[in-house]
């Protein structure tokens, strides 16, 4: 239910003997350092200045919730997601100002949601189509732009077919409990999970002490637009871009405040787990449309000293956070080790499972039969091996259920004594775990043990097939354009 995609880079560098810290830190590093390039390519091409995508992507990186992502929160997720959330919106600008290619950007963008983090799509995808109904007129007459939007759709789930797909048949096939809802669909809702209006405009007290905020480098950016209202710009259409960004940061922004009529949207309240979540829009856009505003309305002499000063004030208004950070040692680095048993948040358990029962349980093979005996187990990862032995007596259906949460894909073999061999169905228990019967056999062995599904080995391939297509065209295309370029004979 989290795509992992993008874990299996830490995982290579565990593998290849970092330690789990040292793989998590430079996993960490790259996705800050490309979280702060993608704001400042997206941001340099829609104002066609670098100028621009230093002031914001210097605004980004000293961005409040930004920072407590990386060194409180530690939500990968959305950490991943940062470095997307800046494709989507400058594609969304390159499709509506009649860019060829722009449907490009704005796929990839939603290609990176889709293997980062769920919420973060969701966000993402709500964003858009809000624009979308906002600009409805321009969109059905244009049907370049529409057609540049569907491209983005058919690529982005061609090319995530790989995790949506299997995603899609295991909500079909194993009923799960969505244990993430912190209120009833009814009201009053849990407000803790919600921020006050002058919560945003906090300075910086220590995590423990406070709820995710904006912080002033950002806030300071509809601020700025409001003095500039009555200035001349030197590009008026790129402040027309600046306002639509600024306009959809400032709403979401408000929109993780208790000022926000949640009330009316208790559905998605709930789906969210966090109104603030939405800080993860409001962010980047709101840097964006500082560097852009800057960039607009700077003379050039003004502006080194401008950036200069930026990334003072960044850097000043930070200094509470980062001197908190060092002086707890959040991250000590030690006793790291693998559990087989373990439940981490509990989020999406099979719909008999109790977390509670799961933990008491351990290694506990259930049995229906009261004779049963446990001879031997074995377990590791997704496989469970045990020796069983009932009472001659015992006859008839015998059901037991083995200590693993049951996710379709899981199949099982039992061996008798004479070592004859046979396929067992798996299919949830009474307790959420991977249950099987057996019928007349007082001894054996019985493993059970995960397995692809027809389905996700098919998603695997298409998958892989079209990674490939998409390489071949793209290493074709590149070769027509050199062949345009230099023709046959010219050096």
């Amino acid at each position: 239910y989290y795509p992992d995609l993008f874990l299996y880079f830490p995982a290579v560098l565990r593998l290849l003997g970092f330690s789990i810290l040292a793989a998590y830190k430079i996993f960490i590093c790259l996705c800050n350092f490309f979280s702060i390039l993608s704001l400042y390519f997206s941001v340099s091409k829609m104002a066609q200045s670098r100028y621009a995508g230093m002031i914001a992507a210097t605004l980004f990186a000293f961005a409040a919730y930004r920072l407590i992502d990386l060194y409180y929160r530690g939500a990968v997720g959305e950490i991943l997601s940062f470095i997307f959330i800046p494709l989507v919106f400058y594609g969304l600008f390159a499709i509506y100002t009649d860019k060829p290619h722009g449907w490009l950007p704005f796929a990839a963008g939603f290609i990176g949601l889709a293997f980062s983090h769920m919420i973060s799509l969701a966000l993402a995808v709500f964003s858009v189509l809000l624009f979308v109904l906002l600009n409805i007129v321009t969109t059905l007459r244009n049907k370049q732009i529409l057609l540049s939007l569907l491209k983005a759709l058919g690529m982005t789930l061609l090319i995530t077919i790989v995790f949506w797909l299997p995603l899609i048949e295991q909500l079909v096939w194993n009923k799960v409990t969505g244990n993430v809802l912190y209120s009833n669909v009814s009201f009053p809702i849990d407000d803790t999970r919600l921020l006050t209006f002058q919560d945003l405009f906090s300075g910086f007290t220590s995590w423990d002490k406070v709820k995710p905020f904006l912080g002033y480098p950002l806030l300071f950016v509809p601020l700025v637009r409001l003095l500039l209202r009555k200035k001349r710009a030197d590009c008026p259409a790129a402040v027309k871009t600046a306002d639509w960004l600024l306009g959809f940061g400032v709403l979401a922004a408000v929109a993780v405040t208790s000022v926000f009529p949640w009330e009316n949207l208790a559905w998605v309240y709930n789906r969210i787990q966090f109104p603030w979540r939405l800080l993860v829009i409001s962010s980047p856009l709101l840097a964006a449309a500082g560097g852009i505003l800057s960039d607009a309305f700077l003379k050039k002499q003004h502006r080194p000293m401008f950036l200069f000063a930026t990334v003072v004030f960044c850097v000043a208004t930070s200094q509470p956070f980062f001197s908190d950070v060092f002086s707890n040692h959040i991250v000590t680095g030690y006793g790291f080790a693998l559990e087989n048993n373990r439940v981490m948040g509990a989020e999406y358990l099979p719909q008999n499972a109790s977390i509670g029962f799961v933990d008491k349980n351990m290694n506990t093979v259930l049995c229906s039969d009261d004779s049963f005996e446990n001879l031997y187990f074995d377990r590791s990862g997704l496989r469970f091996i045990f020796d069983f032995r009932l009472s001659p007596a015992s006859d008839g259906l015998t059901t037991f259920e083995v200590p693993l949460l049951y996710y379709y894909g899981y199949q099982g073999t039992i061996s008798d004594a004479a070592g004859n061999t046979q396929m067992l169905n798996v299919y949830q228990g009474a307790h959420g775990f991977a249950a099987v019967d057996t019928d007349g056999i007082t001894e054996g062995n019985i493993t059970v043990f995960y397995s692809k599904t027809p389905l996700q080995k098919i998603a695997d391939g298409a998958g892989l097939v079209i990674a490939v297509a998409c390489i071949a065209y793209y290493l074709w295309k590149r070769n027509q354009l050199k062949r345009q370029n230099f023709p046959r004979g010219q050096n």
